[in-house]
């Protein structure tokens, strides 16, 4: 049998195996929630030229720098119009299914990467959109992907005519 002495010994031990092992259990978890997504490259458009592609990719990785991962699988669109000069403007935001959580963290990103640089040169406005697609669970596993695509924007015709 144990004597006292023997006993508060060994429950000391085991009391600070307890502590060590949930102090790190915790920084493991913390650090992989705060993990910063990787760039996983996507198809560059082949109608696009070189100088376009070189845009999305400087627009893709100032937008990585500030993108958290939420928890969960999660798709989230933002489409907005983009100026000659680089301004935003027309936000619209979605996920599929819808996550507030992962609306916000891809809202936030795309809010702290700004302002963007102006488009390529001889350029008119154009739609982005940026696709924010990740899979994150509270152990540290994550995977993310982050798309980028631009699109003319066809000139509106006034289809009203004055008559002569």
């Amino acid at each position: 049998m144990f004597g006292k002495k023997q006993f508060y010994s060994c429950m000391t031990s085991l009391c600070f195996l307890v502590i060590l092992a949930n102090c790190f259990c915790f920084q493991f978890i913390v650090f992989a929630k705060n993990e910063k997504p990787v760039l996983q490259k996507g198809n560059k458009s082949a109608n696009l030229s070189p100088q376009y592609n070189s845009y999305l990719e400087q627009l893709r990785n100032k937008i990585l720098q500030f993108w958290l991962l939420p928890d969960g699988n999660n798709h989230v669109i933002i489409s907005v119009s983009l100026s000659q000069d680089g301004s935003v403007s027309d936000l619209s935001i979605s996920s599929s299914p819808s996550n507030n959580l992962a609306e916000q963290a891809a809202s936030d990103a795309f809010n702290q990467a700004q302002p963007f640089p102006a488009l390529p040169s001889n350029s008119q406005a154009v739609r982005l959109s940026v696709t924010f697609d990740s899979k994150a669970d509270p152990h540290g596993d994550s995977t993310s992907k982050l798309y980028a695509k631009i699109d003319p924007i066809k000139p509106t015709t006034d289809s009203t005519q004055t008559g002569p």
